[in-house]
């Protein structure tokens, strides 16, 4: 008779649970380096365009339309990303990660190929609807899949994927586009794009997928409705902007009280308002941080061409200062565990941010030595960094998993449609020279200061939210508090 040696039951136990540790462990570093290899292209590209809009708008004679090619897609990512929400939420983060990425690559291409300033802006739409896709799933992956100890280390590898685009991107776009042609900078990735989707497809496979109808709710088709209002508001916006007249800006004003009377229903009660210790809190405070922050940089390159004559690549190094600074902030506060820390991290950072705005405003008279601008972005970028990525953990953190969809959706839609209403705030004030009249882009007043000092506006009040946010004390709150 042949007897076989078993280990104890415990023993077994151990072993599947190492073998789950294991697995589990190359998850997620799968999952952390293909994310960090797509936010990269996309860093490159959104960097990069920044950069190179200017000669785009000369070379097809569309400075008129500067605003709208630079807002559109933030406000057609709201459209997406709501959506995006409820169908990672009913059917997992898969397919519409997948579906992101060839969206965004069928913009770029669009872009890239466009005769007219119009159909770049069309180009650009298409990519904010895959932008929006994509990063609203990456969000609801990391939210529902990372534990929550290590979700501020993916959020700060998020940000940190900035740093080599920030480093290399502006300045070599805008050489690329001097030197030979700026298509290329919206062309130039997109065979990187398709081989990390190919990438990717294996490592999201394997997650769970739900089956339900996403268009079973009523709410779905309410929401996905009201975005698409939102968004075409937004880009309406930027449309009238382009036509300087009295009756154009008047206009303007309606529609932006109309996107924010529609935002109202995309968002947790209480967003706009920032009622105290609740996630509205949260995703204000993000919202007006990352508007003042992006609308700014919108136009930093385009203000330091035109009114202080830099050359377009050595524009492009005052956006890889704000990256870097960006990245740094969010490393810090990837490695800040204290929940009193974390708690005042929004304040500073978005304090930061307002100074870096405020100085930004000052940099752009023309009496004023442009270096200066050098010093204030790297003040937002550093204050930018240290707020963005603590206020998605914290609103993922205070909410339910089984609405992080939801809410991932709702800090992309803040994103978008925040940069996307302060870009036409400050192409409002770029327009009233040619309304009004009496202002000169290089005399004594500077229509850019204007839009600008706005923004920092923006940036004080992102400050004054922030200190509202809930104070988590422990690795999450009650839904309660939601």
């Amino acid at each position: 008779m042949r007897f076989t040696l078993s280990r104890p039951r415990g023993d077994n136990r151990q072993v599947i649970e190492a073998g789950q540790r294991d697995s589990t462990e190359h998850f997620l570093r799968q999952l952390l380096w293909l994310s960090i290899i797509l936010i990269t292209v996309g860093a490159f590209e959104a960097l990069a365009l920044t950069t190179v809009m200017p000669a785009v708008a000369d070379d097809l004679n569309g400075h008129r339309l500067y605003a709208l090619a630079m807002g559109v897609p933030l406000a057609t990512h709201v459209i997406s990303t709501t959506f995006g929400g409820a169908w990672v939420d009913a059917r997992g983060a898969y397919v519409p990660i997948i579906t992101g990425c060839t969206v965004a690559a069928l913009g770029l291409v669009i872009a890239g190929s466009a005769q007219h300033m119009e159909i770049v802006a069309i180009g650009r739409a298409v990519m904010g609807l895959g932008t929006g896709l994509l990063m609203v799933s990456l969000y609801a992956v990391v939210g529902s899949h990372v534990p929550t100890n290590r979700q501020p280390m993916f959020f700060a590898a998020f940000a940190a994927a900035w740093v080599v685009p920030s480093m290399f991107g502006p300045f070599f776009a805008g050489w690329i586009a001097e030197r030979y042609s700026w298509r290329i900078v919206f062309v130039a990735v997109v065979p990187i794009l398709a081989i990390a989707v190919l990438a990717m497809i294996p490592v999201l496979r394997p997650l769970p997928r739900g089956t339900a109808n996403i268009w079973q709710d009523r709410d779905t088709y309410r929401n996905v409705a009201i975005a698409v209002g939102a968004g075409t508001g937004a880009a309406a916006m930027h449309v009238v902007v382009s036509q300087p007249s009295g009756l154009a800006l008047a206009a303007f004003v309606v529609l932006g009280a109309g996107v924010l009377a529609l935002l109202r229903f995309l968002l947790p009660a209480g967003t706009l308002s920032a009622r105290r210790e609740t996630v509205g809190a949260v995703i204000a405070t993000r919202m007006w941080v990352n508007a003042g922050v992006v609308a700014t940089e919108a136009f930093l390159p385009l203000m330091l061409v035109t009114i202080h004559g830099w050359e377009k690549k050595q524009a492009g190094i005052i956006l890889t200062i704000g990256g870097i600074s960006w990245a740094i902030g969010s490393v810090i506060q990837g490695k800040v565990t204290a929940p009193r820390v974390r708690h005042r991290l929004p304040v500073l950072g978005s304090a930061l941010a307002t100074a870096g705005i405020a100085i930004t405003a000052v940099s752009a008279l023309p009496q004023a030595p442009a270096l200066l601008t050098s010093l204030a972005w790297l003040l937002a970028g550093s204050g930018i960094g240290l707020t963005l990525p603590a206020m998605s953990v914290l609103a993922l953190n205070v909410t339910p998993q089984a609405e992080h969809g939801r809410i991932s959706a709702c800090l992309q839609i803040v994103d978008g449609i925040g940069a996307a209403l302060a870009i036409g705030v400050v192409g409002f004030f770029t327009i009233l020279p040619d309304v009004f009249g009496g202002l000169s882009a290089t005399g004594g007043t500077n229509p850019f200061v204007f839009g600008l000092a706005f923004m920092a506006g923006l940036g004080a009040l992102s400050t004054w939210t922030a200190a509202r946010v809930p104070h988590v004390t422990g690795p999450a709150v009650s839904a309660a508090a939601v």
